[in-house]
């Protein structure tokens, strides 16, 4: 796993996939990486579909990555406080097809 202070920007954003499991500070699941919008420096974390909405987190949340997942420095009850700089309509460039990784 690779400790997120010794990569470039876009390193980090190139080591960010589609169906990556996501975990808060404290090793808990928060969900899956389900979008990157590379331009803003944004990851769109599925967390329940069912009941409670999605979370855009700014990439300077991660803390570590590797190909399977990534742990983000704040606990799951502060991520919702957080957001991305998006110009307006922009859509995610890279996004899940809905299947299971």
């Amino acid at each position: 796993m690779k400790d997120s202070d010794g990569m470039t920007t876009e390193e980090m954003l190139n080591a960010i996939s589609v169906g990556q499991k996501v975990y808060d500070a404290d090793g808990e699941m928060v969900g899956s990486v389900d979008a990157v919008d590379r331009a803003a420096g944004c990851i769109r974390v599925e967390t329940n579909p069912f009941s409670q909405p999605a979370l855009d987190i700014p990439t300077e949340l991660i803390r570590s990555i590797d190909p399977r997942e990534l742990y983000l420095s704040r606990k799951r009850d502060d991520l919702s406080r957080f957001s991305c700089n998006r110009a307006p309509g922009l859509e995610q460039i890279e996004k899940g097809d809905g299947d299971d990784r």
